[in-house]
């Protein structure tokens, strides 16, 4: 993966949040819409270029209400962009060899792992640098009943739950709990662990790491 250089385009780029489709690193918005398109023999020009045996190997259309294209090298995007650089209103993609190698990270970690990271522009709430999803909780832990493990989303008894948690941590590093997820920084993560893990069990599904990644 190599980034793009923002310095070669005159339209809005925006650093992107994860590989598109687990494939795709770079996307470009088109002007207009599926419904108004701004250009409709340009727009078809496109089509049929994506489409083409040859490039449609590298890239992809997703023609919605807005209309994306999606690009799998630097080279298939540039090639793009020099061809129809003037039906393209918005880029999304790398911007720095630091963000290839965060992107790459964030796309090779499973979803199912307890471990993961999120690009973001900031902290979360501007000041977390790190957030637990908590999983989901047992009727047999709402209500008591020990016979019973069957999962319940009714929010009347996942919210005093979930705000449990958020309490719990709380009282040993500076948190903030919004329903299902607890924010707190990572230098509080491994006392957090051992704390919740001793007073409530495996209820820990995803630590989360923000990887901060700005336009400028």
């Amino acid at each position: 993966m190599k980034p793009l250089d923002p310095k070669k385009y005159d339209c809005k780029i925006v650093a992107s949040d994860k590989v598109y489709y687990s494939q795709y690193p770079f996307k470009v918005r088109l002007i207009g819409n599926s419904i108004n398109y701004a250009d409709i023999d340009k727009s078809a020009a496109i089509v049929r270029y994506v489409h083409d045996d040859f490039h449609s190997k590298h890239m992809k259309i997703v023609d919605n209400y807005t209309r994306h294209v999606y690009f799998k090298t630097l080279d298939a995007f540039e090639e793009f962009m020099y061809i129809f650089g003037d039906a393209v209103n918005l880029i999304m993609g790398p911007i720095s060899k630091s963000h290839c190698d965060a992107l790459q990270k964030v796309n090779s970690t499973s979803n199912y792992a307890l471990e993961q990271w999120e690009i973001r522009k900031n902290k979360y709430f501007g000041t977390y640098d790190t957030k637990i999803v908590w999983d989901w909780p047992q009727v047999a832990e709402v209500y008591g009943a020990a016979n019973v493990v069957t999962q319940t989303h009714q929010s009347s008894n996942w919210y005093k739950y979930f705000e449990d948690l958020g309490d719990n941590v709380m009282s040993v590093a500076d948190s903030k709990t919004n329903t299902r997820n607890t924010y707190l920084n990572e230098k509080d993560i491994e006392d957090v662990q051992f704390f919740m893990k001793l007073q409530k069990g495996n209820v820990i599904k995803n630590i989360i790491r923000v990887i901060i990644i700005k336009n400028d």
